[in-house]
């Protein structure tokens, strides 16, 4: 009798030894250290990951953001510093970018009226104000950051006292010997900012946007400016009006004549019935001065489209990707919408290889997931950032996915399925589980997961409404013990499985 109890002692802590390792290998993490937190700007060096997330700590309206330090195997969170900003106002705008320099990453984040250029010490986890952007009118948005030709540029935007916007760039040293720059076509000041890219050495491209009509019925259009090293406009194009191209989220050079860039399209929310703003990606001529091709990878259209958005050059020869946020596919009624964040993996021609949602679902919530930027890693992953509700409040999100799109980590699936074939258009991990169940869809949709208690009592219920989604279901709220999983297309039983749920 002894030596039986002792056997099941073994099993017991050998399914809780198992879980500890294979939950800890799953690179999908949820962080709540702040109230609530997003994560916008995204990079990495040798050593570590880094995110820079727009806060608000307990006792808001306080202000602030979040700079988080990661273990790069695991997400693990190595440090944090919140830094406030007391009964004010902080803009991050629109740039996702770092710039890494020695020791120290720079970045920018408008507060009030004045843009601050801060700078974190990697090292001593110091953060510093190393200068400020102001102007006798305000600067009232932030776009870009980068490094070109040794020096820090900055583009953002002004209003004049006639309440006229104006594009600027601001340019400084290592010394922060600096100046600012209007970008000038024919010495006509482009009254709206955007992103910078260095093409050559000689050649910078720059963005802007613009907009026509009567109030309620604006046209929107962007705008691509190569300029000389003195910043002056030597060649412009901009979209057709037609196109209503709201804005410019990213630009990846192909070539000194060729790029990617994707664009937030006014369009219609059918389901709304408002606005909406999804991202479509454009290949561009430069030279020619003209649209190759030009495709929307977050249908249906959605207005919680995130403002943000990235892409990401791939780590094989002529693939890209694409992160944003819409609803999830195969939505069929108002009160079954969740929003999700997008990934799509495509070729340079604009044909996709595979497009992936993903969302973050608890027990009875439909909640909001959103992907705001997206990094090309250097372990030959891609690591993506973003919020996703949780508690009631977003919390920042980072997730690691492989080149198929699947979340890392060990995703051996444990289901008994009736037929063969299922066996590869669901996966389901990790048993034991502790407080998420991850479920990979491919090409099938609306199935049906339940949990059962052992008294046949269903204790919750998920519905996968789009293919080709990956979802982490959180079923913390559940006491530990044993569960039979459940799950069934269009009432037929496809497969099930008991789980042990710890904790």
């Amino acid at each position: 009798m002894h030596l039986r109890y002792l056997f099941i002692l073994v099993i017991v802590f050998a399914l809780i030894f198992h879980s500890e390792c294979v939950y800890s290998q799953v690179f999908n993490r949820i962080y709540e250290e702040v109230s609530q937190s997003s994560i916008d700007y995204l990079t990495e060096d040798d050593l570590y990951y880094y995110s820079i997330d727009y806060a608000e700590n307990i006792g808001a309206p306080e202000l602030g953001f979040a700079i988080r330090t990661y273990d790069k195997n695991t997400g693990d969170l190595i440090r944090i510093l919140y830094h406030a900003i007391p009964d004010s106002w902080l803009l991050q705008g629109d740039c996702k970018k770092v710039v890494h320099i020695g020791d120290k990453m720079y970045f920018v984040y408008l507060v009030l009226d004045t843009i601050y250029i801060y700078s974190y010490n990697k090292i001593s986890y110091e953060l510093e104000v190393v200068d400020s952007i102001t102007h006798p009118s305000r600067p009232v948005y932030t776009w870009d950051i980068q490094k070109i030709n040794n020096k820090i540029l900055i583009s953002y935007e002004y209003l004049d006292e006639r309440d006229s916007l104006y594009a600027k760039i601001f340019e400084t040293d290592l010394m922060f010997d600096k100046k600012s720059i209007d970008i000038k076509a024919n010495d006509e000041i482009i009254w709206a900012g955007g992103l910078i890219r260095q093409i050559s050495s000689s050649k910078i491209l720059a963005t802007a946007k613009w907009s026509n009509g009567e109030a309620g019925n604006l046209k929107y259009k962007v705008g691509l400016f190569l300029l000389d090293s003195s910043y002056r406009i030597t060649s412009e194009w901009w979209t057709p009006i037609q196109d209503n191209a709201f804005n410019i989220s990213d630009v990846i050079i192909l070539s000194e004549d060729e790029i990617l860039a994707m664009l937030q399209i006014r369009t219609y929310d059918y389901i709304f019935e408002s606005g909406a703003f999804p991202h479509f990606v454009y290949r561009i001529n430069l030279k020619d001065r003209k649209i190759l091709w030009k495709r929307n990878f977050t249908s249906p259209d959605s207005r919680y489209t995130t403002h943000l958005g990235a892409m990401a050059q791939g780590h094989h020869d002529d693939t890209y990707f694409m992160a944003s946020s819409t609803y999830a596919k195969d939505i069929k009624k108002l009160d079954s919408i969740v929003t999700v964040g997008r990934v799509v993996k495509f070729k340079g021609d604009g044909n996709v290889i595979w497009q992936r949602d993903y969302l973050h679902i608890k027990e009875g919530d439909f909640l909001r997931n959103n992907f705001h930027n997206i990094i090309t890693a250097t372990d030959g992953h891609y690591l993506l950032g973003g919020s996703t509700v949780h508690n009631g409040a977003y919390k920042s999100w980072l997730v690691k996915i492989n080149e198929d799109g699947h979340i890392l980590g060990d995703t051996t699936s444990f289901v008994q399925w009736e037929k063969e074939d299922w066996k590869s258009l669901i996966t389901i991990y990790p048993n034991p589980v502790s407080d998420v169940l991850y479920i990979n869809q491919e090409d099938v949709r609306d199935v049906e997961y339940y949990l059962t208690d052992m008294t046949g009592k269903e204790v919750a219920r998920y519905t996968g409404q789009g293919a080709f989604q990956s979802t982490v279901w959180d079923i913390s709220h559940l006491a530990g013990g044993s569960y039979i999983l459940g799950i069934k297309k269009e009432g037929v039983l496809m497969g099930s499985k008991m789980i042990v749920k710890i904790r």
